[in-house]
């Protein structure tokens, strides 16, 4: 995963004072929000005596069926807006978890933030002196309260969907070509007449590099229309990454029709996971 420079990560308990003070000054923040408490929901056996900052606890954390499809959405929207809010109850296991790993992927300029201390975990850090830290903070440029555009109107997460069977990239561009003629230096997208899918050597990228290969099963984490680089005129097509096992892809297209909505209980426990992970999210305007 590449050096995302000036970035941060920061992880909440909504159960606290802390939440209810960052929403207050900073409302749009609820759009980079990452909620992890159905997805990573407490078993009967687990012990809650160490904490996020811990590595064992986080090793049981990334034992858990949803670990792979959460720490890329994480990843989508701290990689494009430079923060993401990783939230749970207390601000303690869950959510520290993941933003102590996200820490650790993006390197030494992701910062990360929490209200519990790195040594005395179990105390809290004082809460004026958590928000002052967060308002002088230049990283925080996305969730100010001036400004309003068209991106506070919802997460950067569209939605999560699954393979529901193969797509060969490779395969699908050289049908393409050779549907197209001898002129296989650009070939046309057939869904959308303003997007060309470039192939062959002349070209900084090659189709395949521009297109997800999609097995039966795959994670799809869709990202919003609206904040793709080049949008796609055509709804046919997406945009997004795919998690496959516990490897993560970057971002490319895919056929919308190759994916299809998550089953209500694709990860063991854990109902309805788009919605509880976005559960904060303002919904898109139609």
């Amino acid at each position: 995963m590449p050096h995302a420079p000036g970035t941060m990560v920061i992880a909440i308990g909504c159960k606290t004072i802390y939440w209810q003070q960052l929403i207050n000054l900073y409302p749009r923040a609820i759009n980079y929000c990452i909620d992890v408490r159905a997805a990573f929901h407490k078993e009967w056996d687990e012990s809650t005596a160490l904490d996020g900052f811990n590595e064992h606890t986080r090793a049981r954390m990334k034992m858990k069926p949803a670990w792979p499809a959460v720490f890329a959405a994480a990843l989508c929207v701290v990689q494009r807006f430079r923060v993401v809010i990783m939230v749970c109850n207390h601000g303690k296991h869950r959510s520290l978890s993941v933003a102590v790993e996200l820490q650790q992927e993006l390197g030494d300029r992701c910062e990360l933030i929490s209200h519990r201390d790195w040594w005395h975990p179990a105390g809290l850090t004082n809460c004026d002196k958590f928000i002052h830290h967060l308002k002088s903070h230049p990283y925080l440029e996305y969730v100010r309260p001036a400004d309003w555009t068209c991106l506070d109107l919802t997460n950067l997460v569209l939605d999560i969907r699954i393979g529901l069977y193969d797509f060969d990239t490779d395969k699908w561009i050289r049908e393409q070509i050779s549907n197209g003629g001898e002129n296989g230096d650009q070939l046309q997208i057939q869904y959308s007449s303003k997007e060309w899918l470039r192939t062959g050597t002349r070209q900084s990228h090659h189709g395949s590099d521009m297109v997800h290969t999609i097995h039966t099963g795959d994670i799809m984490i869709v990202i919003n229309p609206a904040l793709r680089p080049q949008p796609m005129a055509d709804t046919n097509w997406s945009f997004g990454i795919i998690v496959r096992g516990t490897e993560i892809s970057p971002e490319r297209w895919f056929p919308s029709d190759v994916c299809g909505p998550l089953p209500q209980y694709n990860f063991p426990g854990v109902r309805d996971f788009k919605d509880s992970l976005l559960q904060w999210a303002r919904k898109p305007r139609r």
